[in-house]
């Protein structure tokens, strides 16, 4: 099993550590805002009464997050009797601001590193869904959800963050595209803040499809990955431009 404490953040094990409530399926994390500006205390101890803590990472606006339990420990940040126990889908990240503060450049670098271990240590897959609301108790995705995509709460993390994280991080390269399961021979390609999605099979482009609305694209993107595509998400269309140059030669 991969180490459940990422080298490099500040480990500071609070009430969910050692496994105390359980352990969650890395399947489907959750981002979120803290709406607070000093959340330190109820993110390692959680709410009174309760055996957990509110997240696994909480990332300040200045310096290194800390990390308060296993990665995959059970933490309670998105449960809720009506819209659906969420938690032991995954981690929950809490971004310390306001609403409609900016990531700070420290949050934006260590979102993007953190999400990235993730990948590749708990094959927890670093893409977003940017689709309408869920229904109630009905979210499933394999990646990461803002937490006003399953419940009324509007916080999260915008496309333009998502892209500034990955950035940040030294991210975008052409990673090995994410193994799920399905069909392998079928995979999607992205540049960061997807406007636009490109649909592969073997090697031979299928489908693509654009942004032409606030979720124009979640709803077809989450159809390709729930039926076993993979994905690869490109830093910017430079970046991508040559791979898509490669592949229509390829079968031309």
């Amino acid at each position: 099993m991969p180490d459940p404490w990422m080298p490099g953040l500040r480990h500071d094990p609070g009430r969910s550590a050692g496994y105390n409530a359980g352990r969650n399926r890395m399947w489907m994390a959750v981002d979120h805002d803290t709406g607070g500006n000093n959340s330190y205390e109820i993110c390692k101890w959680g709410r009174q009464g309760y055996n957990a803590g509110l997240c696994q990472v909480l990332f300040p606006k200045q310096g290194v997050p800390w990390q308060f339990c296993e990665i995959d420990a059970l933490c309670y940040h998105a449960g809720s009797a009506q819209y659906g126990d969420y938690n032991p889908f995954g981690p929950g990240f809490e971004v310390e601001r306001l609403q409609g503060e900016p990531l700070s450049d420290d949050q934006a670098t260590w979102i993007g590193r953190v999400f990235a271990w993730c990948e590749s240590e708990w094959r927890l897959p670093n893409i977003h869904y940017w689709g309408p609301q869920f229904g109630w108790w009905q979210a499933n995705f394999h990646g990461h959800v803002n937490h006003r995509d399953i419940h009324p709460n509007p916080d999260g993390l915008s496309p333009a963050e998502w892209a500034q994280s990955a950035g940040a991080a030294g991210g975008g390269q052409e990673p090995t595209p994410i193994k799920k399961r399905g069909n392998p021979k079928m995979w999607c390609a992205a540049i960061t803040d997807l406007k636009w999605v490109d649909v592969y099979y073997n090697g031979v482009m299928v489908e693509g499809f654009t942004n032409d609305g606030p979720f124009g694209i979640g709803d077809k993107l989450k159809r390709y990955l729930d039926a076993g595509a993979g994905m690869t998400i490109y830093k910017n269309e430079a970046e991508y431009s040559p791979v898509r140059a490669r592949l229509a030669k390829s079968v031309s």
